[in-house]
């Protein structure tokens, strides 16, 4: 055995090392686990819905009725979307793009900077990030009343739908 060659035992190795190989405890909070979002609907058709309602596990009954008319001409269900609500778990971009792989993303009344998006998006335009074709829009509330605001609020979503999903 020469001196290039000479093999020591671990214990022996931190018997001569005692400061200089230490092996910390990790915390098992040191590094969190990442949080699982949940949401209404099977997300079949990868497409996904924010919404922001304090006040529902997902979304108001109303507002419910109003999404599943609003996806009914496209050929949809609530089976085929994922709806989250922010207001009780807030949302990343990053990684609701790692865990639901959304193809589609509707952002309904919430500041896109609030998911960590840093492009400027324009309402009722639909843009490509991360390979997600998304469309900023007002709150579901808004859209969802007999006003001349919300008039021309579902004009411009339905042509944005016949843009999306080819009607």
């Amino acid at each position: 055995m020469g001196i290039n060659n000479i093999r020591l035992s671990p214990s022996l190795l931190a018997a001569l090392y005692p400061d200089s190989l230490v092996l910390e405890k990790i915390q098992e909070n040191q590094f969190p686990a990442p949080t699982v979002y949940r949401y209404l609907g099977n997300h079949l058709r990868k497409i996904s819905f924010l919404v922001h309602y304090s006040d529902a596990v997902f979304l108001p009954d109303d507002q419910l009725e109003f999404l599943g008319r609003m996806l009914s001409p496209c050929h949809l269900g609530i089976a085929d979307v994922s709806v989250l609500n922010t207001a009780g778990n807030p949302v990343e971009i990053l990684e609701l793009s790692r865990q639901l792989r959304p193809e589609t993303l509707f952002i309904c009344g919430i500041d896109p900077a609030s998911l960590g998006i840093q492009d400027q998006l324009k309402p009722f335009t639909v843009t490509t990030l991360l390979g997600i074709s998304m469309l900023l829009l007002p709150s579901l509330n808004r859209i969802n009343q007999e006003t001349t605001e919300a008039r021309q609020y579902k004009k411009q979503l339905w042509l944005c739908l016949q843009k999306l999903f080819s009607l």
